[in-house]
């Protein structure tokens, strides 16, 4: 899914434990999640968006257990996609009026890191090749599914696997080199 790039971070994520453990288990983890979220679809994003979140990871190679962590993140995506779903019924089904929202102001400091962060990760978008660009602002910004992307792009499901995985990859890294391993 991933190439190596000699320019990327020192332990690249196609060579951690983390990624070994990823494959080793994504299709018993594909039926774990089409089991507890009951959506084949829905699991399958669940499961990509499982190997994002295994591939922001600032430490790779330090989990006594790293199956047991694929499969917790996974579970706790799971349990974000439950939570999301309740919550788009909910404004199915009222009126925005009815929902109560917090206000949490962030403090100046974390405001400037926020915007810092920002634009370090619009600039790594924008020196994305343009059609995995694309792909990743469509699963990013508009939610598309990857077969939707596929769709919408008359590309295979797995070029839009290999299309994000790259993107990730490269901003993560780009981010990396701009703030140091684990600040983003």
């Amino acid at each position: 899914m991933t190439e190596h790039n000699s320019e990327s971070s020192p332990h690249p994520f196609n060579e951690s434990q983390l990624f070994h453990a990823f494959y080793a288990c994504v299709k018993e983890l594909k039926s774990f999640l089409t089991r507890r979220v009951g959506c084949p679809e829905a699991a399958a994003d669940i499961v990509q968006d499982t190997f994002v979140r295994l591939a922001m990871r600032s430490e790779q190679n330090e989990h006594t257990n790293p199956r047991a962590l694929v499969f917790r993140v996974a579970a706790n995506l799971a349990t974000d996609h439950a939570r999301h779903q309740r919550i788009r019924e909910k404004f199915d089904a009222g009126s925005i009026d009815e929902i109560a929202v917090a206000s949490s102001v962030p403090t100046p400091d974390a405001a400037m890191a926020a915007r810092q962060e920002d634009l370090l990760l619009k600039q790594a978008i924008a020196a994305l090749p343009e059609k995995r660009r694309t792909v990743f602002l469509l699963r990013m910004s508009q939610e598309l599914s990857y077969g939707q992307i596929a769709q919408c792009l008359d590309i295979s499901v797995s070029a839009v696997e290999k299309h994000m995985s790259k993107a990730i990859i490269h901003c993560r890294t780009y981010v990396e080199r701009q703030c140091g391993p684990g600040r983003q």
